[in-house]
């Protein structure tokens, strides 16, 4: 792992710029088009047919790059060591996301035609979450054997494990059992159900990061998984919409699951940008 002690105070801020830019205007984009998707710029200028190619190349862009950024981290460690399998692992969860999003893609902008679902983006996206649930372990573990005060230990990760999976009870029983309950294809019932399931089983070990790096507040490694964690609270967030979404509230629905996508892929690829630069200048 970095030693906090020995970073930069201050790395680059470009790409802290770029990404605000960026977010700052996906923000607006996609709700202007919540608020007025009924209004002639959206009807008749910006449709739907025209947007989504830069909308599907604005979550591919980060996906990719954030899984080089990952890779050119994990190749920072020695052979072996936990923090470089897990920064692989992270590369290979951005890199399958990624693939996922050009499989859709592929349907919508190609095809022209709406994706089945299941569909074989869904297999590369829950091969990513599997990859990104052994890598948030891996670091854990990583974080625990460096000697930092790292706290909590066993009794810490119970509790947050339980505490989750109470929230998810509840947000399950409000949002996913009325979705499992509907008149739809079992296997789209699976996919819509799934990505929330897998979401939990990912939030766990996050949080469980989160709580052993807010011991690092105000520091460049809490920058870095600020915005990993961040990113993949805003993914979640877009799951869940996704799966509440139906042919009735696309238009109401869509964007926010869009914006919340998007986010999610950006800042997971800034905070593996904050990494690279980091280990690139220990």
């Amino acid at each position: 792992m970095v030693s906090e002690s020995s970073l930069p105070q201050d790395i680059s801020r470009t790409s802290t710029r770029v990404v605000a830019v960026y977010v700052t205007f996906v923000t607006v984009f996609f709700l202007a088009q919540f608020q007025w998707h009924e209004a002639p710029l959206f009807r008749d200028v910006l449709t739907t047919a025209r947007v989504h190619p830069i909308i599907h190349a604005g979550k591919l862009l980060p996906q990719v790059l954030g899984a080089i950024w990952a890779g050119q981290c994990a190749r920072h460690y020695g052979v072996g060591t936990a923090a470089r399998r897990s920064w692989w692992m992270m590369s290979a969860w951005l890199a399958c996301w990624g693939a996922g999003q050009l499989g859709l893609a592929t349907y919508v902008v190609v095809i022209r035609t709406p994706p089945p679902v299941p569909s074989i983006a869904d297999g590369f996206f829950f091969l990513g979450y599997g990859f990104v649930v052994v890598a948030l372990f891996g670091f854990v573990s990583a974080y625990r054997a460096s000697g930092f005060a790292t706290g909590g230990g066993a009794r810490e990760s119970a509790l947050i494990t339980v505490v989750l999976c109470a929230v998810f009870a509840v947000v399950g029983a409000e949002v996913l059992l009325p979705i499992w309950g509907a008149p739809t294809p079992l296997s789209e019932r699976l996919v819509n159900v799934g990505y929330p399931v897998v979401d939990l089983v990912t939030l766990i070990p996050a949080a469980i990061v989160l709580a052993i790096t807010l011991r690092f507040r105000g520091g460049q490694i809490w920058r870095v998984w600020a915005a990993l964690l961040a990113g993949i609270g805003f993914a979640t967030g877009g799951d869940i919409l996704f799966a509440d979404t139906s042919p009735e509230n696309a238009f109401s629905l869509g964007p926010l699951a869009d914006l919340t996508f998007t986010l999610g892929y950006t800042l997971c690829a800034y905070g593996a940008r904050l990494q690279q630069e980091l280990v690139s200048a220990d």
